[in-house]
């Protein structure tokens, strides 16, 4: 489990600008797991809602992501037996964070 939420915020991490309305997902399969679901969190992992199944899909496209405030993502793999929530890893996301443009016109006078 760790290594799938590893995979995710790498995944998040190296991604170009992410938008609102489009935010992919991607993780890692899990030995026994016959399905994915995805908890997601806005207020900073105080409480967890808003679980969402991904079925047994590696990836899952979240449309409509909140475009203001920070929204923490986990994946949890589940079977007949229950389900593995990983509690100490998991996504960070927030629509403003972006890549700056670069300084133009510098020179020396």
């Amino acid at each position: 489990m760790e290594r799938v939420l590893i995979t995710m915020m790498l995944l998040i991490g190296f991604a170009t600008a992410c938008y609102a309305a489009d935010l992919n997902l991607a993780w890692d399969a899990s030995v026994n797991a016959t399905g994915y679901k995805l908890q997601i969190s806005t207020d900073m992992g105080a409480t967890w809602g808003e679980i969402r199944d991904a079925g047994t899909a590696l990836t899952y496209t979240w449309v409509g992501a909140p475009d203001t405030g920070m929204v923490l993502i986990r994946v949890g793999a589940y079977n007949a037996i229950g389900e593995a929530w990983n509690t100490t890893k998991g996504v960070f996301f927030n629509a403003s964070w972006s890549i700056t443009t670069p300084a133009v016109g510098l020179g020396v006078q």
